[in-house]
């Protein structure tokens, strides 16, 4: 990487390089804190990870965790045998998204060619749009869908799905709650500010105060 920079009295110059690299933090930072805000929870693989994984009914199973999307930030250069498993993934049902760009080089020369073709013309998002292209996703053992405006945390505690939902904004939040299933979903919402627990029955709608949070929770025992 050739690297340098100059100032002058009122003026700072950087490389193209860091601009570039600069770009690249900024986009990884924009994905990761829209996934995060709408509770999707996410982890780094490492492209041989990818390169070993196996593919079952259109999960892709690597480093001990299942995969139904994967989110490919600026990826320009990406080696022929980590390319071949992402394609075919994709061929059996997963969901591949490039950011900023599509893969242009393979590990070796001989391998760019084929790299390029094997995604030529595949849609290519902007950092903002990932969370969108994504969905809704509820995550796997739970039924409770909302919509993408509040920070959701899934637990269980004791048999119970448990679906913290927080609303960092300055401003009531309207929130939608239905069930995954469409089967009808007995909830209890609990509201930590006031102590308060109310019924619902899905599909329902909860308010959730500026700058504070409710717990829902499904799968309730009876006494």
């Amino acid at each position: 990487l050739a690297a340098g920079f100059g100032m002058t009295q009122d003026s700072t110059w950087y490389p193209p390089q860091w601009r570039r690299m600069q770009e690249m933090r900024e986009g990884y930072d924009a994905i990761a804190k829209s996934l995060v805000t709408i509770g999707i929870d996410f982890n780094w693989l490492h492209g041989d990870w990818i390169r070993d994984a196996k593919i079952e009914d259109g999960w892709l199973v690597a480093a001990n965790g299942r995969y139904r999307t994967l989110v490919m930030p600026q990826v320009e250069l990406l080696p022929l045998d980590v390319a071949e498993k992402i394609a075919e993934f994709q061929k059996a049902g997963g969901k591949v998204l490039w950011v900023g760009s599509l893969p242009q080089l393979g590990d070796a020369e001989g391998e760019h060619d084929k790299v390029q073709t094997m995604f030529a013309g595949q849609q290519v998002l902007r950092p903002g749009d990932v969370a969108a292209a994504i969905g809704r996703v509820v995550q796997t053992g739970f039924e409770l869908r909302t919509d993408q405006a509040p920070m959701i945390a899934r637990f269980v505690r004791d048999g119970r799905r448990i679906n913290y939902l927080v609303n960092y904004r300055d401003k009531p939040m309207e929130v939608p709650l239905e069930s995954a299933t469409n089967a009808p979903l007995a909830l209890q919402v609990y509201n930590p500010a006031d102590g308060s627990i109310t019924s619902h029955q899905t599909p329902a709608t909860v308010t959730i105060a500026p700058q504070s949070s409710l717990l829902v929770v499904d799968a309730v025992t009876k006494p």
